[in-house]
């Protein structure tokens, strides 16, 4: 068997609940990682880590509330002392709802109201924002061999 990349190491992934977050848990679990799912879809989030058996959990973790990435990455280094990779994979386009009123989503920016442009704003960048802060803070406290290590994953996309 060739050697598992990950092995032995801790992630948290954000946006894990579907699509390429859960792709990413599911990847890393296989290099040998532990997986923090992290997600605000919860049923989907812990049918993800249930599916990955005792390598994974799920945490919920709306990325634009500072308190939730406290809990999450203090629950990290409580469990396991240390983080050693943050995925900041969440992120929302905006056209994931339509107003109740049949509302434009964010991207038409000629019919977008503007809390709708500030949600976008608050998931795709103050998310990462807050993430790598709270990650950086906890990769100077891990134990071990990773003192002071750690890596960071910030992902884009122009579809969220």
């Amino acid at each position: 068997m060739a050697d598992r990349r990950l092995e032995n190491k801790i992630a948290l992934v954000t946006g894990a609940a579907r699509g390429i977050g859960e792709g990413i848990a599911r990847a890393f679990v296989a290099e040998g990682a532990t997986v923090i799912v992290s997600d605000i879809r919860d049923a989907e989030g812990e049918r993800v880590a249930a599916s990955l058996g005792g390598a994974a959990r799920y945490a919920r973790l709306d990325v634009r509330r500072e308190e939730d990435w406290a809990r999450v990455v203090e629950e990290v280094m409580r469990e396991h002392g240390r983080m050693d990779v943050l995925v900041n994979n969440a992120g929302i386009t905006g056209f994931e709802d339509a107003g109740p009123d049949g509302a434009p989503p964010a991207h038409d920016p000629e019919h977008a109201t503007l809390d709708a442009w500030h949600a976008v704003l608050a998931t795709n960048l103050d998310g990462v924002f807050l993430g790598c802060r709270a990650a950086i803070g906890a990769m100077r406290r891990n134990a071990g061999a990773a003192k002071g290590r750690g890596s960071i994953v910030n992902m884009s996309s122009r579809s969220g």
